[in-house]
C-alpha cells in the first residue's frame, strides 16, 4: 500500500514538471516593484523565502495566514515598514490593488482560487503552471544578476550556483566601475547613438575573457584607454 502511494506521488509530481515545461513561461522579464503593492497568501518557509525575496526589491508586501511560522516572523521582523502581517483567512477581495500575488498556502486547491482571482501577477508555488509567472534561481551582487530556469529545479539551482562563482570574482568587479565610465563617455559625447556605438566596440568578448581569467585590472585599463582615445578624437 506505500509502495502504491509513494508511485502516486512520483506520477503526479512527473505530471507537473511536464506542464510545467509545456506552461509557456518563455518571456524572461526583470520587475522594478519598487512601492508596489504585493500579497502574499500563506504562513510557511515558503512564504517567508517569498517575502524577503520582495522586501529587497522595495515592494510593500502583506501577508495573509492564519498562522505564521518563525521563519516568516522574523523575515517580516527585518523588514519593518515595509511589511505587514495579516491574521486570517484568504478572501478574494484581499487581492483588490495587488500588483504582484503569490499563491503559498499548503493547500493546492485554494492556491488554485487565488491564481484564477488575481487581478495582475500571481505565482502559484504549488501548481506553477496555474499562475502566469515564475522565479527563476535566482544569484545577484552589486548591480550585476544570473536568473536561470530548466525544467527541474535542482538543475537550475545547480547552474546558478556554478555560474554564481564564475562571475563573482572579475566580472562583479567590472560591474561596479562602469558607471563612472559610462559618466566619463556622457560627458564627452551627449548622443545617445554614439555612445551606444562606442560600448558595443568596446565591450567585447576579449574583454569578457580577460574579465574571466581575473584579468579585471587590465580590462580596467583598455575602457580607460579606449575613453581617452575618443576624447582626444572628439
Amino acid at each position: 500500500m506505500i509502495k502504491y502511494f509513494r508511485r502516486k506521488k512520483e506520477r503526479r509530481l512527473r505530471r507537473r514538471e511536464v506542464m510545467l515545461l509545456t506552461a509557456g513561461f518563455d518571456y524572461p522579464v526583470m520587475l522594478n516593484i519598487g512601492g508596489k503593492a504585493c500579497l502574499i497568501v500563506g504562513g510557511g518557509p515558503v512564504a517567508a523565502r517569498k517575502l524577503h525575496s520582495l522586501c529587497e526589491a522595495g515592494a510593500r508586501v502583506r501577508v495573509v495566514a492564519l498562522d505564521f511560522c518563525p521563519a516568516l516572523e522574523a523575515a517580516a521582523a527585518a523588514w519593518p515598514g515595509q511589511c505587514s502581517l495579516c491574521r486570517r483567512s484568504f478572501e478574494p477581495a484581499l487581492l483588490e490593488g495587488a500588483f504582484l500575488t503569490v499563491a503559498a498556502t499548503d493547500d493546492a486547491e485554494l492556491n488554485d482560487v487565488i491564481a484564477a482571482h488575481a487581478p495582475f501577477l500571481c505565482n502559484n508555488v504549488t501548481r506553477p503552471e496555474r499562475g502566469n509567472f515564475i522565479v527563476p534561481a535566482h544569484w545577484h551582487e552589486e548591480g550585476l544578476h544570473v536568473a536561470v530556469t530548466s525544467g527541474s529545479a535542482a538543475f537550475s539551482r545547480l547552474l546558478r550556483d556554478y555560474l554564481g562563482e564564475q562571475l563573482a570574482a572579475g566580472f562583479v568587479e567590472l560591474e561596479k566601475f562602469l558607471p563612472k565610465e559610462r559618466q566619463r563617455l556622457r560627458e564627452l559625447e551627449p548622443l545617445f547613438a554614439k555612445r551606444q556605438l562606442f560600448w558595443r566596440r568596446v565591450l567585447t568578448k576579449e574583454l569578457i575573457a580577460m574579465a574571466a581569467k581575473g584579468e579585471y585590472r587590465q580590462a580596467k585599463e583598455k575602457i580607460k584607454d579606449e575613453i581617452d582615445r575618443y576624447r582626444s578624437q572628439s
